[in-house]
């Protein structure tokens, strides 16, 4: 719960309570703004002056997790209301709680003049929620793929005082219940920076059992939290800056996890520890019983161990509902009974994890629990924090396409998505709950490629003859099949998986779809178009690709770097025109670097033009100084692949 209390001129609480570090500001110039710059954020037209930040983890507590936020500020500076601060980002699916108890203002507290209030009624008005501070709660993914379901919590301050420049002041208290017979088990990743502004001086301190059963330290950033002794066999660490610079986010920053400075806060138990109580819940929670027996008569009875399997995942993920809440599974996010999903016919991607076990398992097919990280972050051995943030089950040797391989399968997606891998998992690190404990992982990292042939032919006047062939595999397959299962509508086509087919032509031809062997998937269509489509303003129409990135939405470059999609597409292409002159040479069409490369060979023979193409991205990661790449790779293509004029 969310307490909030909002009143004028007064001064910092508890933030002098935490020991000024003595820091080096030149080595991390980003974090810190200069001396005697006010530290204003601003939201479109208005402003506000962020005078300090405190936080407090309040880790003595059996039941809950509690994290408690103090801060002042002056609202405007422009003159221009303030309305909305974002306060915290909490993670739904770890059963964090955001709400708005109370507020008080100094009128309402009492003062020296009793009946200032007994005879005016205007103050009230109907809009009580701009009369009272209330808190706003919604989805929030910029910066957080670390949290399984994030959340903003944003507070709106009351009419009187968006315009303020008084000194603000406020608490906010978020609360996260402990896991059940896991309540030593957590980790806390607390980014140095705050959202809600720049301020002049920043606190944080923790509060915990002196147990030796916590561990406070920085990420991205050199830093001894000095510790205290407290009263009731308890200890605090905590500091204090200054200047600090507040944390930019927008749709181009998909993940800050281990790229901005942060404080790690987290229980000193070892994977090892934390694989084994995991692995007993899931042995627990798959166990043939009551309701799951006739299904796994049914997965049994398949002709082989990989019809059993494909059974098994259509069974635990197609006809099981998937609850969002539990987002997609990981560290502290436990299973429920197998014969308890299979009653509810719903169940979280951890439940349903548990559900596909006990299914195979009953086939005689050995399956094992993976946690991933979507995150870049690297996660370490030696530190059980909570980027893990997704499950998987593991096949051992029942790979589709017959390489003895292994076979992973998200319980978060249906069974479309069988032995696919999405891009942001590409590479990651990730945890087997094997028997003797954690056993590291790194999957796969190679983009799944795509083989996509195009034969076009010019008819009769302002008409041409289209054949489109596509081979896909992986994620981009896994996209295809779920869309096609659906009834191929279009306000969900992944058109950037269908190439011409999502592009010019897209929703002109019939795109016929059929199993090509493994997690493969083949793809046709032909018929006739218009001039205006296959040649619209006289170049040759142009494939749809992947969208690398957002667009740089930071007029500087973003200094903690930016996120990229993975993807990898062979392109054949013949065009046939009528008559026997060329159309205009096609631009220069190599070029390979750190991050992407396009190989294009393409030439007119007479009237006709045959061009091959592989075009790649290769990092999911750019650095500050490889952010630009993005608007690079995407001028680069759009040049070469639709630079092509028609004779």
């Amino acid at each position: 719960m969310v307490a909030l209390l909002l009143f004028t001129s007064l001064g910092v609480t508890d933030a002098s309570a935490a020991r000024r570090l003595s820091y080096d500001t030149q080595g991390f110039k980003h974090l810190f703004y200069p001396e005697g710059r006010p530290g204003v954020i601003r939201r479109g037209e208005s402003s506000l002056l962020l005078e300090s930040w405190s936080e407090t983890i309040h880790l003595d507590d059996e039941e809950e997790i509690v994290r408690e936020i103090r801060f002042s500020l002056r609202p405007s500076l422009t003159g221009t209301p303030v309305v909305g601060i974002p306060a915290a980002v909490i993670d739904a699916s770890l059963g964090d709680r955001c709400e708005l108890e109370g507020a008080a203002h100094e009128d309402d507290l009492g003062g020296d003049d009793d009946d200032s209030g007994d005879d005016d009624d205007d103050s009230e008005t109907d809009d009580q929620e701009s009369v009272h501070p209330h808190l706003q709660v919604e989805p929030f993914s910029q910066g957080v793929d670390h949290f399984g379901s994030p959340q903003l919590c944003t507070f709106t301050l009351p009419k009187h005082l968006r315009t303020t420049e008084d000194l603000v002041e406020g608490r906010l208290v978020v609360r996260r219940p402990r896991v059940a017979r896991m309540e030593d088990r957590f980790s806390l990743y607390l980014p140095v920076q705050p959202l809600a502004g720049s301020p002049r001086r920043l606190s944080f301190s923790v509060v915990a059992p002196d147990d030796g059963s916590v561990v406070v330290e920085g990420q991205r950033w050199q830093v001894e939290v000095p510790r205290k002794a407290l009263p009731g066999n308890r200890v605090r660490w905590s500091y204090q800056l200054e200047n600090v610079r507040g944390l930019a986010m927008a749709p181009g920053v998909l993940g800050i996890a281990g790229r901005v400075p942060a404080m790690l806060v987290r229980s000193a138990a070892t994977w090892d520890d934390i694989a084994s109580e995991h692995r007993a819940w899931y042995r627990a929670s798959s166990r043939l019983s009551g309701a799951v027996i006739p299904l796994a008569g049914r997965v049994l009875g398949q002709q082989d161990a990989a019809a059993s399997v494909r059974e098994a995942a259509r069974l635990a993920l197609d006809e099981i509902s998937l609850l969002e809440e539990g987002a997609r599974g990981g560290t502290w996010l436990l299973p429920q009974r197998a014969v308890r999903v299979v009653e509810t016919g719903k169940g979280t991607a951890a439940s349903r994890a548990a559900l596909l076990m006990a299914l195979l398992q009953a086939a005689e097919i050995r399956a094992d629990v993976v946690f991933v990280s979507r995150s870049a972050q690297p996660v370490s051995p030696t530190r059980p924090v909570q980027f893990l943030n997704q499950v998987l089950v593991l096949v051992p040797g029942q790979a589709l396409d017959g390489s003895g391989g292994p076979l992973f399968i998200d319980p978060s997606r249906d069974s479309s998505w069988i032995g696919a891998l999405d891009e942001r998992l590409l590479g990651r690190d990730a945890v087997l709950l094997g028997p003797e404990g954690a056993r590291w992982l790194r999957l796969p990292s190679a983009p799944p490629r795509q083989h996509w042939t195009l034969t076009v032919r010019e008819a009769d006047e302002a008409m041409f003859d289209v054949n489109v062939e596509g081979l896909l595999s992986g994620a981009p397959a896994a996209r295809v099949r779920s869309w096609s299962r659906a009834g191929q509508p279009s306000t969900s086509a992944p058109r950037a998986d269908l190439a011409w087919l999502g592009g010019a032509f897209f929703g002109r031809l019939t795109i016929d779809v059929a199993e090509a062997g493994g997690t493969r998937l083949q793809l046709r269509a032909s018929g006739r178009l218009e001039q205006s489509l296959a040649v619209p303003d006289g170049y040759l129409a142009a494939p749809r690709l992947p969208k690398v990135a957002p667009p740089n939405p930071f007029k500087r470059t973003w200094v903690y770097g930016r996120d990229a999609l993975l993807f990898d597409v062979d392109l054949v292409e013949s065009w046939t025109f009528r008559g026997r002159a060329p159309g205009e040479p096609m631009p220069e069409g190599r070029r390979v670097t750190p991050f992407w490369d396009l190989q294009a060979i393409g030439s007119w023979s007479g009237p006709q033009f045959n061009r091959r193409a592989r075009v790649r991205f290769l990092k999911s990661t750019l650095h500050a100084e490889g952010a630009f790449e993005v608007e690079s790779f995407s001028q680069f293509v759009r040049g070469v692949l639709g630079g092509v004029r028609a004779p």
